[in-house]
């Protein structure tokens, strides 16, 4: 009880200041001073006011896809989560036996400050993009400057998460047969599968966010400062969109993943330890060198 208490705490502090910086974060759009109505409508004039063959690209891609993009992905997933709610369902882990330490405090505070960060930039970002349609005005404005600090908090908890388990995240030969059956998410059948302290689909959500989230602050960074030729802000805007959607799927499954196909599965992240019988079920070549060692 005192670990979670003192990682609510933590988090609680995270939010706070990142609110804070973000209400004054007007002193670091320093390549540009003024509010922010006359930054956003310099960058807007810079992406539009040239009507090259990439501008005109660009700004279809930007007025006509990215909401329909987004709205699609958004929708989809939902549709796939609510399939597999009908035709599969949840699955029970098997409890029981002596219980595994498995993650850290270190381990644990960084995922949650990672965890609680992303969270923060999806919500913003998917109300940037539809603000449009929320009536826009002084608080979508806001949330502009909330994402833009937050991205920069970001990549500290994702940079340690980065380090701390990349080791652990490379692939190896047995996930390929993880993979080919899908960790078994498609089967209302509940069987074994062989993987190490994360299976193959863990490690893909982890090398997709971590390595996205890097890729998105760089070009976040330029569009935040304006730190790049107009085609440079163009190039950008795109590769952040894209990723942004993707990132997005990700996470949306590895939340459907942990919150529902899993029950118990969100202890782990909060306790740090995993039941003997559930490591031995989902992580066989993980228990079998902690039986050997």
């Amino acid at each position: 009880m005192r670990i979670v208490k003192t990682i609510t705490l933590m988090l609680i502090m995270f939010i706070f200041i990142a609110v804070v910086v973000a209400a004054s974060s007007q002193i670091m759009l320093r390549p540009h001073p003024g509010n922010y109505y006359e930054n956003y409508k310099g960058f807007t004039d810079m992406i539009v006011g040239e009507w090259s063959a990439r501008g005109q690209q660009f700004t279809t891609w930007q007025s006509q896809y990215v909401r329909k993009v987004t709205g699609w992905a958004v929708v989809g997933i939902i549709v796939l989560f609510a399939l597999h709610m009908i035709t599969v369902g949840r699955k029970e882990l098997p409890a029981g036996g002596e219980e595994i330490p498995w993650y850290s405090l270190l381990n644990r505070v960084v995922h949650w400050l990672a965890a609680v960060s992303v969270s923060i930039l999806v919500i913003t970002g998917l109300i940037m993009t539809f603000g449009k349609y929320l009536g826009g005005g002084a608080f979508v404005r806001f949330l502009r400057y909330v994402h833009g600090v937050v991205g920069i908090f970001t990549v500290l908890p994702v940079g340690v998460m980065l380090i701390m388990w990349a080791k652990d995240s490379v692939f190896r030969g047995y996930d390929i047969t993880w993979l080919v059956r899908f960790g078994g998410y498609l089967s209302k059948s509940h069987e074994p599968l062989p993987a190490g302290k994360f299976n193959a689909g863990q490690k893909i959500w982890f090398w997709i966010s971590t390595l996205s989230s890097i890729v998105m602050f760089y070009t976040g960074y330029l569009m935040f400062y304006f730190s790049a030729t107009t085609d440079g802000l163009r190039t950008a805007a795109l590769v952040h969109n894209i990723l942004a959607v993707l990132l997005l799927v990700a996470f949306l499954g590895h939340l459907y993943m942990v919150l529902y196909i899993y029950s118990g599965a969100l202890k782990s992240m909060i306790n740090g330890k995993k039941y003997e019988k559930t490591v031995q079920f989902l992580y066989s070549e993980f228990y079998r060198k902690i039986k050997e060692g």
